[in-house]
């Protein structure tokens, strides 16, 4: 079994996972978008859902007359972030187009990098760091304690 964390692409197949629900999704030439997936600034994927503020409001500001500074920042929670959004906006007449596709998405919106929600696979690498542990030391410990993989799994529900 492969495991894939965001993006991984075979030729013209795109897959993705959401890292919040471990939901897997598949297409050929698809983007996030397609999937109603989002990428935060510290690239973390996740379905669009999960967002911790309306996305679609924060990208209503650009249209029209350039927002404020504080009308953008209570979306982003970024000083420098929001000017350097607005004076984007202002000089190019559009947000950026990465952010538009919902990639690089300023962190505020993203629930695992606000610690609402955690990936499976931060919260294992937490769990052995704090147990002062590594997968080598596991695997002996589990092959250790289990006869099979059935009574492992017994265990595990």
């Amino acid at each position: 079994m492969k495991v894939r964390k965001g993006f991984v692409s075979n030729s013209s197949s795109s897959s993705f996972i959401c890292e919040i629900s471990g939901e897997t999704f598949e297409g050929r030439d698809a983007s996030l978008s397609d999937f109603n997936l989002v990428e935060c600034a510290n690239g973390h994927t996740f379905c669009d859902e999960f967002l911790l503020a309306d996305f679609e409001e924060f990208k209503s500001l650009f249209e029209g007359e350039p927002p404020t500074f504080d009308e953008v920042n209570v979306f982003v929670k970024d000083e420098k972030l929001s000017q350097e959004l607005i004076n984007n906006y202002k000089e190019y007449g559009e947000i950026d187009d990465d952010i538009e596709n919902g990639y690089g998405i300023p962190v505020s919106f993203c629930p695992i990098c606000q610690m609402e929600k955690f990936s499976k696979s931060e919260l294992i690498s937490y769990l052995m760091t704090k147990c002062d542990t590594d997968i080598n030391k596991l695997s002996v410990e589990v092959k250790a304690k289990f006869n099979n993989y059935k009574e492992f799994q017994e265990y595990l529900k």
